[in-house]
Parts: structure tokens; sequence; C-alpha cells
């Protein structure tokens, strides 16, 4: 790829090789690269590229742009309102954090039903790049991104203790800020005509990402008494609860269906055994 150098794709080029530093990256493909010129200006390429892994203040950025603070702050502005960029709200000390692919501004891109985005194009990119080369970055890596939840009234209460961090009432219970926001697969397989008939706002968003989600405006603020409602609704539907694969804080839960949903596409369509990390019960049906 050594001839990007002298072609505008070069932020972009650089940008890849930043967030590539991540867990989940971005493969090299044409639909990767289109996405991101989508979203990021050339200008916006530059400064994402020059993030560091972890969070920064303003004054790291600075150094390691060169851009003036007045000038640097319109960019990053613009950045968090894209969701290519996470911000804190304002303190004494706010800080920046680069965006990644998946969990980031793949599922951002689609939270806001009036969005300014091509948003067909973007499906259709997101769609065909999910299914090869960033399905297999998501789901190739020995240590699964998300974990499976179970519905705890089919858990006998005489037998099993279910741990708080199994409990999808006692998450929800535990976060100090909660959101609910539009399912960014249905809503990707919505421009595409193919989503199912699964309700659109049922995704969750917990602490930090329910603030920065409802204050950039991807998310609507929920109450707990709310979330414990589209709890009960979507175990209704049958649909599969999938929060992030960590045991303290996780920052979402979502509810998924077989057919539009990414999380569950690992084992439907990519053939991953156990793309998604499953809980610590079995289902045993009763014909």
């Amino acid at each position: 790829m050594g001839h990007l150098k002298h072609l505008p794709e070069k932020p972009y080029h650089d940008l890849i090789k930043r967030l590539n530093q991540y867990q989940v990256g971005a493969p090299e493909t044409a639909e990767i690269y289109e996405i991101l010129k989508i979203l990021y200006s050339q200008e916006e390429a530059q400064v994402g590229a020059r993030f560091p892994l972890g969070p920064a203040t303003m004054e790291e950025l600075i150094k390691r742009t060169g851009i003036a603070e007045a000038r640097l702050k319109q960019i990053l502005e613009s950045m968090a309102r894209k969701g290519v960029v996470l911000d804190s709200a304002p303190a004494d000390k706010r800080f920046f954090l680069l965006t990644p692919t998946v969990f980031g501004f793949f599922e951002f891109s689609f939270m806001r039903l009036n969005s300014k985005l091509p948003l067909k194009r973007l499906a259709e990119l997101m769609d065909k790049s999910l299914r090869a080369e960033m399905g297999l970055e998501f789901f190739g890596s020995k240590t699964r991104m998300s974990r499976t939840l179970i519905y705890e009234k089919n858990i006998p209460k005489l037998t099993s203790q279910i741990m708080p961090y199994e409990q999808v009432s006692q998450i929800i219970r535990n976060a100090s800020h909660l959101s609910l926001q539009n399912c960014f697969c249905r809503h990707k397989a919505l421009h595409l005509g193919a989503a199912c008939q699964a309700p659109l706002e049922v995704c969750m968003g917990l602490d930090f990402a329910a603030e920065y989600l409802v204050r950039r405006g991807f998310a609507s603020a929920a109450t707990m008494s709310e979330m414990l409602k589209v709890l009960d609704k979507t175990e209704a539907l049958g649909l599969v609860h999938i929060t992030d694969n960590v045991r303290d804080d996780p920052l979402f839960i979502c509810h998924c269906c077989s057919c539009c949903c990414e999380l569950m596409a690992g084992t439907n369509r990519l053939n991953i055994n156990q793309a998604v990390a499953p809980s610590r019960f079995i289902a045993k049906i009763n014909p």
C-alpha cells in the first residue's frame, strides 16, 4: 500500500493503522475506505490517526496534531457529533477517545433515524463488510467480544444461583446512567429491505456509554422502570440478551433476533462456533 502516501487516501490509510491498534480493527478493504470517507473528512481522518490508544486531553491532542486549540475544538466537536470520537461531559478534565469500528461507529451510524448520512449506501457497505473481512475481524478472536445473558425467570431458584453479572435486571440496576436507542442491526436491515418485525428502540446503553449517547443525540434517556419494561417485552418476543463480554460494568445490552442482528451473524452466517460467549446455563427443551 506504499502508493497511498501520494494519494488522497493517505489520511484514511493512516486512520486504519490507528484503528487496528484496537482489539477489533478495520480491515483495509474498499468497503472500509468508503465507509471512512463517508464518516470522516480528510482533516478529521488526520486527527483520528494521531489519537493515543487511551483517552486524551485537549492539551495532549494539540501536541500530537500540531493544530491550534480553537480549530482542534471545532474538529473534535464535529467528530463527536458524528460518533467517531467519544468525549466526556464538560468537566475540569475533559477527555476524548477515538471510537472503535465495532462496538463503535458502525453502531452509532444507525442509532439516529433522522441522520443526514447516506444510510442506504452505508448499510450496503457495512453489510458486505460484516459478511466478510470485518465479520472475521470481530468474531475471529479467541476472546469473545460479547456474551449472552439468561432469562432470569426461567432459572429454577431452588437449584441454581444466578450471579449478579449474569442477571440482566441487576446489570441495569447497577448502572449510573441508562439509555434506549435504535438497534443498529435492524435499522441497517431496514435500509436493505430485510428488517423483521422486532422493535427498533430496544438497544440499551449503560453508564458512560448511556451518558454520551444521550448527550450527543444518539439515544433517549431512560428510567429503570422503562428499561425493565423493555426487558420484559423483548423476552416475550423471544429475543436474545447479549452484552459486552466483561464481568463488571458492561456498557450495552442488545436484544437480538436471529435474522437481522450482527451479533448472531457470527454463528448464523459465518459459521463461527461460539462467536458469542455463552452463559453458564444450557437450555433444555421440553418437547
